[in-house]
């Protein structure tokens, strides 16, 4: 018989039966933050952060077999102005909000040094006059393989 015991697989007699338990999960997180002053000194300040979670298990004991798999993710946005935009300006920041996702892809991507070329057309862009723009990513992971074949009862 097969029971649990603090967390355990405990075998209570006969011959014991193969176990075997083989997980994985991995977890990104990433935070984005962009701060803009219009021409008109308007101040724009734009934060994202979001974290994905997934990861596999598989179990068997003896004769009985679980698996599965889960995946998870979130997104929080957080816009605060200071001052009144006027059309122009809206207009520009969605031009510049396309290209920092542009660069945040090039980040993520083989050749990370070209994401600064996203942001070559910032100068058209004659209603912001300055933006500040921070990154960060973080990738984490972990793997598990514990088993044990069919042995004499002790």
């Amino acid at each position: 018989m097969i029971g649990p015991t603090t967390g355990a697989l405990e075998y209570t007699g006969g011959t014991k039966p193969a176990y075997g338990v083989r997980a994985a999960a991995a977890r990104t997180e990433t935070t984005t933050g962009l701060t803009v002053t219009t021409a008109e000194g308007d101040r724009v300040t734009l934060s994202f952060e979001s974290r994905s979670d997934a990861g596999l298990y598989d179990i068997r004991a003896g004769g009985a077999r679980a698996s599965g798999q889960f995946q998870s993710a979130r997104l929080e946005a957080e816009v605060k102005v200071e001052g009144s935009l006027n059309a122009r300006e809206i207009a520009d920041l969605g031009r510049l909000l396309r290209m920092v996702g542009k660069a945040a892809r090039k980040l993520e991507g083989p050749d990370p040094s070209q994401a600064l070329a996203a942001f070559r057309n910032f100068s058209r862009l004659a209603s912001l006059a300055a933006a500040n723009i921070e990154y960060s990513r973080t990738e984490e992971s972990a793997a598990a393989l514990l088993s044990t074949g069919q042995s004499a009862a002790a």
